[in-house]
């Protein structure tokens, strides 16, 4: 009998009402200190501001929508989160309590990226046991990490292509072999940075699943993305950045109280109509 993986529980058919990230995050213990601590962040690149005073603290069990136009800053916070980019010394950022940059935060932290820069001479299978040999100690076992690989890739509609070369992989494909690898990390932080573009409606919907269960685990999540609906389903936490200032910073039942959506929400900020960008 095949053993039991977290992700063995996903479900790309969905009976009854699903759950939001929302309803979720009720659920969880508001005795956990926050996953994410982020104080009176600055950062620039030369002379360049990108943030301005940022302050976000987000619980454990929580779905961050980080949102707004391009340029705002989305993806030099998820740096800085990653220990990527050093914020001045006058700045607190923390992940579970541990200053960003540090082995302990490294540690905590699956990252999907914006793009598919992955390395093509390996195989799917290949790749995610070489990201999870980076951990200590190792999630899964080879044996079940064969099995749970060849299993999620199945559920992510790509049955069999984990023993073939990546170099053969669409760009759909490649997005789903990273977050096939952090599912599979069980790490309690996933920083998601436009993840999900290019990728189908079906998988979509078993990764907005695999989302949902990691906040009922209670895993973190960092997501900027532009795709409001999945955001909408997802989220918890919202906030907005516009040249490196926070204008918005609140939970999801608090924004509703407000707005409909998190679209209407970036939608009336910037004065739009329609699909237009409302910016010069």
């Amino acid at each position: 009998m095949r053993p039991s993986h977290d992700v063995g529980r996903l479900s790309s058919s969905r009976g009854g009402p699903a759950p939001t990230g929302a309803s979720l995050a009720e659920e969880q213990s508001s005795s956990h200190g926050p996953a994410i601590e982020i104080e009176n962040l600055d950062f620039q690149y030369s002379d360049r501001p990108v943030l301005n005073n940022v302050n976000i603290s987000v619980p454990q069990g929580a779905c961050l929508a980080v949102i707004g136009p391009n340029g705002s800053g989305k993806s030099t916070l998820c740096k800085i989160l990653q220990g990527i980019l050093t914020p001045p010394k006058t700045a607190t950022t923390r992940i579970l309590g541990h200053p960003c940059g540090s082995q302990e935060a490294c540690r905590a932290i699956s990252y999907c990226a914006d793009n598919d820069h992955l390395p093509q001479f390996l195989t799917g299978a290949e790749f995610i046991s070489y990201c999870l040999s980076l951990r200590s100690p190792a999630p899964l076992k080879n044996r079940d990490l064969r099995e749970a690989t060849a299993d999620i890739f199945e559920r992510l509609g790509m049955a069999g292509r984990h023993n073939d070369l990546m170099e053969s992989y669409s760009h759909g494909m490649l997005k789903k072999a990273q977050i096939a690898a952090a599912l599979l990390a069980h790490s309690p932080v996933i920083i998601s940075d436009e993840s999900l573009n290019g990728i189908d409606i079906e998988a979509q919907m078993t990764i907005e699943d695999a989302l949902l269960d990691h906040i009922r685990q209670g895993g973190t999540q960092i997501i900027c993305s532009h795709d409001f609906a999945m955001l909408d389903r997802c989220a918890t936490h919202v906030a907005m950045l516009d040249y490196g200032n926070l204008v918005e910073f609140s939970t999801v039942d608090q924004l509703r109280a407000r707005h409909a959506t998190i679209r209407d929400l970036i939608v009336g900020y910037m004065g739009l109509e329609g699909d237009g960008d409302g910016r010069d």
